[in-house]
């Protein structure tokens, strides 16, 4: 059987206070030299908005689009395929831009 190398990641969190972009990016090279051209996210690449008490505290950026912008720009790139499992983290901006889609539709 052929063996396929992937990289798995999970909690990156973006937007979060608490956020470590300086390790992942640093995983991300190492994957680059050892050649593996696949990334599997576990979940929770984004902080999201979540609807507890205190969490606009914990984050950096406080709306959908600043959330989506900031994980695009900053999502680890150089990999032939990515793949996503969403987390609760993230279903939370899911549900947010579904109503914000509907809205719109709506609208106009």
């Amino acid at each position: 059987f052929p063996s396929h190398d992937i990289a798995i990641v999970s909690d990156t969190h973006f937007g979060s206070i608490y956020q470590a972009i300086s390790p992942l990016y640093k995983f991300t090279e190492m994957c680059e030299e050892r050649g593996i051209q696949t990334l599997l996210h576990c979940g929770d690449v984004s902080e999201g908005l979540m609807p507890r008490s205190g969490h606009k505290n914990e984050r950096f950026l406080h709306s959908i689009d600043d959330l989506l912008q900031y994980c695009v720009e900053n999502y680890p790139d150089g990999f032939k395929n990515s793949y996503f499992i969403l987390g609760n983290h993230d279903d939370s901006l899911g549900r947010l831009c579904l109503l914000t889609v509907i809205r719109f539709d709506l609208i106009g």
